[in-house]
């Protein structure tokens, strides 16, 4: 179990349906699909260097590197937000 907890593509595997719902929805025709789609797999690309970070902070743990842990977190969780409210503000029939 700890071994699969420091593995580098923990992180980018457990956010792996944001990828294949991403790409599902920005093929999906209008601008706000896009961008929705987009952010998804923004989002998922930002879970390699927040695994990154994590991984270290598990190897050294100290404050400022579960403060990097965390800001990448935060990252994440706002491009895939943001992004998703975007898109809706996109869309002209929601």
């Amino acid at each position: 179990m700890r071994s699969l907890l420091s593995s580098r593509w923990l992180w980018p595997v457990a956010a792996s349906p944001l990828l294949l719902i991403g790409v599902l929805v920005a093929v999906g025709g209008g601008m706000h699909r896009l961008v929705a789609g987009a952010a998804l797999v923004l989002g998922w690309g930002v879970t390699i260097p927040f695994g990154a970070a994590e991984r270290r902070w598990r190897a050294n743990p100290t404050p400022q590197l579960q403060l990097l842990a965390a800001g990448w977190a935060l990252l994440v969780v706002g491009v895939v937000v943001g992004g998703l409210w975007w898109g809706m503000s996109l869309d002209s029939e929601a």
